[in-house]
């Protein structure tokens, strides 16, 4: 498209080196608003993927996990493994949020997915003490189910408990049962509550 096209000018007639701050705080805001076509030319054009936002310290990647824009996430994530940058797929914001974190906490299957099976460290935990299963399990267990491209619904926690599974059986069987067990200890805690209220 047109703005596209004038960007494409812009880059090549300044040096980028000199410019490198400008073009990569140009990809983050690419990236947040979706814009797949000038992620992939300010790529082309040298962007670096490690710059992040001042007020919340989201890279693009983060962004781009965050808003659920799929291809846009390939995008970059194809350009982190070709400048074996991969680390970058765990970078933290201001908050400790990793991409998954947000992807997983937003109820982005797909992306969620894509981030797993690209390497994502799913033990990472924010600020908060919570990390990415615990927002997938959160998001199915108050049925607010991740929401797909084509308007469906999904439960986000067994999804990604099978990408899980796949990479690491024994970690994967273990958050089941801690998970199972805290639901337990829960319905009792609920079921003994009512009882004495009686």
């Amino acid at each position: 498209n047109r703005g596209d096209e004038f960007v494409k000018v812009f880059l090549e007639k300044i040096n980028i080196s000199e410019e490198q701050d400008l073009i990569d705080l140009s990809l983050i805001y690419a990236a947040m608003e979706g814009k797949l076509s000038l992620v992939n030319l300010l790529l082309e054009y040298g962007a670096q993927q490690f710059a992040t936002e001042s007020e919340s310290g989201n890279t693009a990647l983060t962004f781009a996990c965050q808003e659920g824009y799929s291809e846009v996430v390939r995008a970059l994530l194809e350009d982190l493994k070709a400048k074996e940058k991969v680390d970058i797929v765990n970078k933290v914001n201001r908050n400790q949020d990793t991409p998954l974190i947000k992807a997983c906490g937003f109820g982005h299957v797909e992306i969620a997915k894509m981030l797993i099976n690209f390497g994502a460290n799913y033990k990472i935990l924010n600020k908060n003490g919570l990390g990415a299963i615990d927002y997938a399990y959160e998001i199915s267990n108050q049925n607010q189910l991740g929401a797909t491209d084509d308007g469906s619904t999904r439960d986000i926690f067994r999804e990604i408990m099978e990408e899980i599974n796949k990479k690491d059986p024994r970690t994967a069987i273990a958050i089941r049962c801690i998970k199972e067990a805290s639901d337990s200890l829960a319905s009792g805690s609920l079921a003994s509550g009512s009882l004495k209220r009686k």
